[in-house]
């Protein structure tokens, strides 16, 4: 068992999609959005981010940095809507389309920004013995069926996605049935030979023998639309929650989506044994204690956990800056850090280990030194009857570049609303 560092970078601004918060939970131990960059000599590419050519300099000073395994997450914003290309690596007439022109030129600059990246694993003597993983989170559509965008999109367009894993020389061929992003978790392990058990996460190893299994796809609203595709006929239901009429297609025969079978007599009982199936697929899922969507992690799930116990005492963590804890009217049991030293300019996330009282109360945090959200509440529910309660509190902070000192302040009130 080996302690891996952990990166997520990302072009567009911290606040995008509550992000900082989302990559806290996700237990990564440094962050670092756009507001971490130098946005001199970079475009800007749309409304919240600026070229993803941006991520590179804080990329190579983080893996110099690096004397044991990392993970790291590089999230690219530049084909995002509103498609605006960047000048750097030219234009180019792929179609007479002027707004999916556009967007192919954000994929050919992202190509370019891919090249980057693994030049610099390469420059750095870290591409051998590193694995990408190299996906997108959805499609997008061009009125292919009249619609255009992401999101509540179900048809090819919109949930075809590129996942390419790349090792070296090491990894070859293709898998030809149908995956998806839950099949990311065990593929990527297996290559790291990790000695869990099998069904710990859903999905497949993609580098074992995989078999066709159905596939569920859902809109990003919920009761939008929802998708089954049925492993042994291809058969392809798009659910639309009588909001306008479902869509039946054979997909081994109708790629393109063009042949609605969901009126066909000859499918009818198909067609119902298909909703029949999803509906259950639907339920089951939503009534699990797994997180029932993206938004469950950036903004429903609290950074506030009971504990039972304390963790060891971090005796190794040293700051390069300052941290004075203010207490306030709550005690603070103990502090930990994701990183064991802090420098000005880093993104690191700290845990409070805290003791109040057996009521519910409002958790306060003030911090000077740090960018951004110098003002933090968090809701603490006692619910249990004790006159004492025990909890933790996990923020992500991101020092302030020429900041010599933190000062963290915790208090409380009664009510967080107020």
């Amino acid at each position: 068992q080996q302690e891996y560092a952990s990166a997520f970078f990302q072009s567009a601004t911290e606040d995008f999609e509550n992000r900082a918060r989302l990559v806290a939970n996700m237990g990564f131990s440094d962050f670092f959005p756009l507001e971490n960059f130098d946005t001199t000599d970079f475009e800007k590419s749309n409304y919240f981010g600026y070229e993803d050519n941006i991520m590179l300099p804080a990329s190579e000073d983080w893996l110099k940095k690096q004397d044991q395994p990392f993970l790291t997450t590089y999230l690219t914003v530049t084909p995002h809507f509103h498609y605006d290309a960047i000048s750097r690596y030219g234009w180019q007439d792929y179609t007479s389309d002027k707004k999916y022109n556009a967007y192919l030129n954000t994929l050919h600059y992202q190509d370019n920004f891919l090249k980057n990246l693994v030049q610099q694993y390469k420059d750095l003597g870290l591409y051998q013995r590193t694995l990408f993983v190299i996906l997108g989170d959805h499609g997008e559509a061009f009125r292919e069926h009249r619609l255009w965008g992401h999101g509540n999109i179900l048809y090819e367009e919109g949930v075809r996605i590129p996942f390419i894993m790349h090792h070296g020389d090491n990894l070859t061929g293709r898998v030809t049935p149908r995956v998806n992003l839950l099949d990311v978790v065990p593929s990527v392990l297996g290559q790291l030979k990790f000695d869990g058990p099998d069904d710990l996460f859903p999905g497949q190893d993609l580098l074992q023998p995989v078999e066709e299994r159905d596939i569920l796809l859902e809109c990003i609203s919920p009761n939008q639309c929802s998708s089954l595709i049925d492993a042994e006929t291809g058969l392809k239901l798009i659910h639309n929650y009588q909001r306008k009429p479902d869509n039946l297609f054979d997909l081994s025969t109708d790629p393109g989506e063009t042949n609605k079978l969901a009126d066909n007599n000859k499918y009818r009982a198909t067609y119902q044994g298909l909703l029949t199936r999803l509906q259950s697929k639907i339920d089951e899922i939503r009534t699990s204690d797994t997180p029932k969507s993206y938004s469950s992690w950036a903004y429903n799930a609290r950074p506030v956990i009971w504990v039972r116990e304390l963790p060891v005492e971090q005796a190794s963590f040293q700051n390069n800056l300052t941290i004075d804890y203010v207490r306030g009217d709550i005690k603070i049991l103990r502090v930990t850090a994701s990183k064991d030293h802090v420098f000005a300019g880093d993104s690191f996330n700290l845990a409070y280990y805290l003791a109040g009282p057996g009521e519910d109360i409002c958790v306060e945090a003030f911090y000077e030194g740090i960018k951004r959200h110098k003002h933090r509440t968090h809701e603490v529910t006692a619910g249990n009857g004790a006159d004492e309660i025990y909890f933790q509190i996990t923020e992500n902070l991101q020092v302030l570049p020429d900041a010599s000192s933190i000062k963290v302040e915790i208090a409380t009130r009664s009510d967080c609303s107020r």
